[in-house]
């Protein structure tokens, strides 16, 4: 029979080789991977139609940003009974809350994707209004909370919105198109 003491052969299998002795191993059919780029394809095909539409919400996006930042500077003003201003960067599509004097909290926010702040019309500036169109703008918030009247107007290319800030509520109403006059709506 044999020795008793000797040594029992053992084997060690690594993973990703064949148990047996000879080199066949196992592949994907062209057929699995014609199914699986299909797959992919239909995938990525009803995706797009998806980005494409979230380019489109980056106008409403930007102007919900804008309706926020009017907000919290009429909120902060009534709380810390100091005037506060909204200052927007056209040029560089920043805009943000602040303090008119002194250091304090700073709220910022971007334009989102491709839409740029076209122009600021204040209405009670001057006598036919103050059309700001590059460099920066500032509205002004009054400690109880009143805001400046402005109209901002962000373009996406073609399409474009129109801000208007409501006076005593710090709410912007917004339109499609700058030159509409429908009902639009309250942020």
């Amino acid at each position: 029979m044999g020795n008793p003491g000797a040594a029992v052969p053992t084997r060690t299998l690594k993973a990703g080789t064949p148990t047996n002795n000879d080199s066949t191993g196992q592949g994907f059919t062209l057929i699995e991977l014609v199914i699986v780029l299909a797959v992919i394809s239909l995938l990525l095909g009803l995706a797009v139609p998806t980005i494409s539409s979230l380019s489109r919400n980056d106008l409403r996006s930007t102007a919900a940003s804008m309706a926020e930042i009017v907000r919290h500077g009429r909120n902060q003003a009534i709380m810390t009974a100091r005037k506060w201003e909204v200052e927007v960067d056209l040029k560089q599509g920043i805009f943000l809350t602040r303090p008119a004097k002194g250091k304090g909290m700073q709220l910022q926010r971007v334009t989102r994707g491709d839409v740029r702040i076209a122009s600021i019309l204040f209405p009670d500036r001057a006598k036919d209004g103050e059309e700001t169109t590059q460099g920066r703008a500032t509205i002004h918030i009054l400690q109880r909370g009143l805001v400046e009247p402005a109209i901002i107007v962000l373009r996406d290319g073609e399409r474009q919105l129109r801000l208007s800030v409501v006076p005593f509520t710090g709410r912007l109403r917004i339109e499609d198109g700058a030159d509409s006059a429908g009902s639009g709506e309250n942020s």
